[in-house]
């Protein structure tokens, strides 16, 4: 018999590991590890050891939410009165397990002496009558040394458990294998290794939309919204998003396409010297059509960054970024027709495109605008504002 029983999806294995492992450097015996379970009868077998254990910690995340097995698993737990449940995301338990009370791990690190983990420890040990007891030394190693858990993956929202049979053994008709690949594919990666080996697989657009999908779900993971890319410079959105979105995260997503990632990832290397490559991670992502990649292509332009200097064509990213809405590629606008700087100069235009940026506050607009002002009534100026309108008439 052991004290807790772990249920969790498989895509969630390393939190499951370092669940189990906090949990037995503090006295707990813990059976999680479900390649430990050979031969048929899979499911009897975990029915087994669901019955033998003092209590079941269930770990929902979008994908246990999905499978039919983890929640049978919870089902279970709960009709035996030894349930737990742990939140890995912000989600809300499946139908039936939403009243039961939860700890939520969302923003667990993997950190043994986290406030989170330590709460769960006390409810699980005054549930099944045993005492947290920390090993000696083992508690204080685990802290020093473990190291952080990675972010967690969104995953595809269909359970790919159902195409097991009773024995948990995968099935399907000998020519429908892209079919079962692909309904097996849950993360970006699943999807893009099914992409590399059935590319010319009837689902391969749809698994190349599912992939791009929840690329993009795992940048707004990151915390940016709409007004920061369109506002944010460079430094600001870098320090926004802090340690997370490191260069390993990123580079696979920018590799397959993923226009936010590839703008991520550009902005990592400018910060870091490495204008070369920046320079080409912006190009893809602005001909892909990202008003933040194209702003960033401006400015790298129009410094001779990476690049000789090209101001006429720093002012044409500016203006595709400034017609999809983009305040900093407005401001960059504004700011080349008040100089003249790839563009001929007109002070109307730069008023105008400065004035739209103050609808949303932006840091610089007052500036801007009083500088547009004081030029407008310098003599020179007001003498070539006549003569235009004369010519005009």
């Amino acid at each position: 018999m052991v004290d807790i029983f772990i249920s969790y999806k498989r895509e969630r294995f390393t939190h499951a590991q370092r669940l189990a492992t906090v949990l037995e450097a503090n006295g707990f015996s813990v059976w999680w590890d479900y390649s430990l379970i050979v031969g048929p009868a899979f499911r009897d077998q975990i029915e087994r050891q669901i019955s033998l254990a003092r209590a079941v910690v269930v770990l929902w995340c979008t994908a246990s939410i999905q499978s039919k097995f983890v929640r049978s698993e919870a089902d279970r737990a709960d009709r035996q009165k030894k349930l737990f449940q742990a939140l890995l995301e912000n989600v809300v338990p499946p139908l039936g397990f939403s009243e039961a009370q939860n700890q939520n791990l969302a923003h667990w690190t993997g950190a043994p002496n986290d406030p989170g983990i330590q709460a769960f420890m006390q409810a699980i040990a005054t549930k099944i009558g045993k005492p947290v007891s920390p090993l000696p030394n083992v508690s204080e190693a685990l802290i020093t040394f473990l190291p952080s858990l990675p972010r967690l993956e969104p995953v595809a929202d269909y359970d790919p458990e159902e195409l097991l049979d009773g024995e948990g053994a995968a099935v399907a008709p000998t020519g429908d294998r892209d079919l079962l690949f692909f309904r097996s594919c849950q993360t970006a990666d699943d999807f893009e290794a099914f992409l590399q080996r059935y590319s010319n697989s009837e689902f391969a657009p749809l698994a190349r939309n599912r992939m791009i999908a929840l690329d993009v779900e795992w940048i707004s993971s990151l915390g940016l919204n709409v007004d920061d890319w369109s506002m944010l410079e460079s430094t600001d959105i870098l320090a926004k998003i802090g340690a997370n979105g490191s260069r390993a995260e990123l580079e696979p997503r920018a590799k397959r396409g993923c226009r936010e990632a590839m703008t991520l990832l550009a902005l990592r290397l400018n910060r870091s010297g490495d204008h070369a490559e920046a320079l080409e991670l912006l190009k893809r992502a602005a001909t892909a059509g990202f008003p933040r990649a194209q702003a960033g292509l401006a400015y790298m332009l129009a410094q001779g960054m990476g690049t000789p200097e090209d101001r006429v064509s720093a002012f044409e990213w500016n203006r595709k970024a400034a017609s999809q809405g983009s305040i900093i590629a407005m401001f960059n606008l504004a700011s080349s027709y008040l100089l003249g700087l790839g563009v001929a100069r007109d002070l109307e235009k730069a008023r105008e495109l400065a004035l739209q940026t103050t609808v949303k506050n932006y840091a610089s607009s007052a500036q801007l605008l009083a500088a547009i002002d004081a030029v407008v009534k310098s003599p020179p100026a007001r003498k070539r504002a006549r003569g235009r309108s004369k010519a005009e008439k």
